[in-house]
């Protein structure tokens, strides 16, 4: 990497200044009044953003968070043997208000094969001579615009017969997710009342523990990597973080994210 390159990444990618704004205030006389404007209204000013900055966290940083948060979601799933906790009854109470369990638990557990199923049918004779699907997945890109930016009859032929072979083949492919989903549900549904719900309460308490470990892992990205004009950490404590209003949360999370991007960018 050159010199130049090197500066730009320390200047600008490590560090980045987040401006959070702040409501206008009333503008006051010598004694602490508002003044009033000629419809007896407060003159009101802008008084600026709060200004922080964002950094990106180091690589124990990296470790400490990411601990913290498998953590929190390792107390999560504990949740399958403490029927009393709290939160156990709220998952529960979830899963009462799902209205076929069998199909639900279906289409969650056939959604994840999906890689499986499309390297299944992308093996197949038809799809598989002559490395026919790949060589559609390649030249896709080259006609995606021409797709999204033309109609159908102002668009390449190629286009138009890239798009229908692969729509095809996503054609086919829904049939076979379809119909296992189906036999799936079917077997499902043949089994006792309590383990269809224990199976539909695994996977709610898994989507809550992925939750968890986000949310985890972003708040200690903040208090990492949050800091005042002056350099100093901004948060200390989760309850620190999570009494900031969420909208500034949202900001803090986005410059981070985009702080993310930019190492990746530069890097790559």
């Amino acid at each position: 990497m050159s010199f130049a390159r090197t500066q730009l990444q320390e200047l600008f990618i490590k560090e980045a200044r987040v401006e959070i704004p702040r409501p206008e205030e009333p503008v006051l006389d010598a004694d602490g009044n508002p003044k009033l404007d000629e419809n007896e209204n407060p003159i009101m000013k802008d008084p600026g953003p709060i200004v922080f900055y964002a950094r990106k966290m180091n690589p124990l940083q990296q470790e400490s968070a990411s601990r913290m948060a498998s953590a929190a979601q390792i107390h999560m799933r504990r949740l399958m043997f403490r029927k009393d906790d709290p939160d156990y009854l709220i998952i529960d109470e979830a899963v009462n208000e799902i209205d076929d369990i069998s199909m639900f638990v279906a289409l969650v557990e056939i959604s994840r094969e999906k890689d499986k199923m499309e390297q299944e049918l992308s093996d197949k004779e038809e799809w598989a001579k002559d490395n026919y699907y790949q060589s559609l997945i390649d030249a896709w890109p080259a006609c995606k615009r021409d797709f999204t930016e033309n109609a159908e009859e102002d668009r390449k032929p190629e286009t138009n017969r890239l798009w229908g072979e692969l729509k095809r083949f996503n054609d086919e492919l829904e049939d076979i997710s379809k119909k296992r989903r189906q036999n799936r549900a079917a077997e499902i549904d043949a089994k006792p009342e309590e383990e269809q719900r224990r199976l539909a309460f695994e996977i709610l308490l898994e989507q809550q523990c992925n939750t968890e470990w986000m949310r985890v892992f972003n708040v200690w990205r903040m208090i990492y990597g949050i800091v005042d004009e002056d350099k100093n950490r901004v948060f200390e404590t989760d309850d620190d973080v999570m009494s900031t209003p969420v909208e500034a949360q949202k900001i803090f999370r986005r410059a981070l994210d985009e702080l993310s991007q930019s190492i990746t960018d530069v890097k790559s």
